[in-house]
């Protein structure tokens, strides 16, 4: 059996109002945009791998609507386990390896985004995710915590039904809802204070 694992959790879990999605098990990649055209992609490293991400189908050479400026999209690229599951290699090393490389064909790879700290504004965390997808982005799914079912409960979900998703994941993703609450909570050097990953461990 399987438990939720928190690091350090946040008193804000237990009463904010939040957003869950999966948590991906892929590579971070961002992406920019000027006035709608994509014109780098970038691995947390500072990599650049734009003709590599030019190459994936599920990143978008120009937006679905126009979007004067600076526009920067934050997300995953990951092995989809329809394409790679039966090869008995590790899909998150498929995933960078692929997104790294100039000759490896991406094929079985995608982009899912869920971030976009530039060029959008959006008042809840569930409406960037519906703007992002205007604008021609595959995002995770994403689901609101309620009163019968709390944000950690949604989270075991997520990992029970794993295997319907299209992509790995090692957890689950739990935010603030409301962007005014998020600024509040502010961030840390090093991530934000109004995201919780929860994780699980064998119990």
């Amino acid at each position: 059996e399987s438990c939720l694992w928190f690091d350090d959790a946040p008193a804000w879990i237990h009463g904010a109002d939040t957003v869950i999605q999966p948590k991906l098990d892929g590579v971070a990649l961002q992406l920019a945009y000027v006035d709608g055209s994509l014109v780098a992609a970038t691995l947390r490293t500072g990599r650049d791998v734009t003709p590599q991400a030019r190459e994936l189908h599920s990143v978008p050479q120009r937006l679905r609507e126009p979007a004067p400026g600076l526009m920067v999209v934050r997300g995953e690229v990951v092995a989809l386990k329809a394409a790679f599951e039966d090869t008995g290699k590790s899909l998150r090393h498929i995933a960078s390896s692929r997104i790294k490389s100039a000759k490896l064909p991406k094929d079985g790879l995608a982009f899912y985004s869920y971030s976009c700290p530039a060029g959008l504004q959006y008042s809840t965390e569930d409406r960037l995710l519906e703007l992002l997808a205007h604008f021609g982005f595959q995002v995770p799914p994403f689901y609101l915590a309620t009163d019968d079912v709390p944000s950690w409960a949604r989270a075991e979900m997520i990992w029970r039904d794993r295997a319907d998703l299209p992509f790995q994941i090692d957890g689950a993703v739990i935010k603030i809802r409301y962007r005014s609450e998020q600024d509040d909570a502010g961030s840390t050097p090093y991530a934000p204070r109004w995201a919780l990953a929860a994780k699980w461990m064998c119990c």
